[in-house]
């Protein structure tokens, strides 16, 4: 079990441990998530597949984190995408 840490950001959200959220993101969540859009695609377009899951990750993020910080951490996705267009 991964060892938890009190260090907190100003949002109230704990610092992340880069490594292993790649780790996550590369050998579990990816891999289900892209079999999941295969299934979804075989019924859905793909703006409504897009939509699907832009629904449950932000269910997701309510139920983990309430809606007040849910809504801070979209806003930072947003903000780093607008940075980052060319």
């Amino acid at each position: 079990m991964a060892k938890k840490t009190n260090k907190k950001l100003d949002s109230g959200i704990e610092k992340e441990n880069i490594g292993r959220v790649n780790k996550v993101a590369a050998e579990i969540i990816e891999p289900a998530i892209r079999q999941a859009v295969v299934s979804a695609e075989k019924i859905a377009t793909p703006i409504e597949v897009v939509s699907a899951l832009s629904n449950v990750y932000g269910s997701l993020l309510i139920d983990l984190f309430g809606k007040q910080t849910a809504l801070t951490i979209i806003k930072d996705h947003y903000e780093h995408l607008a940075e980052t267009e060319s």
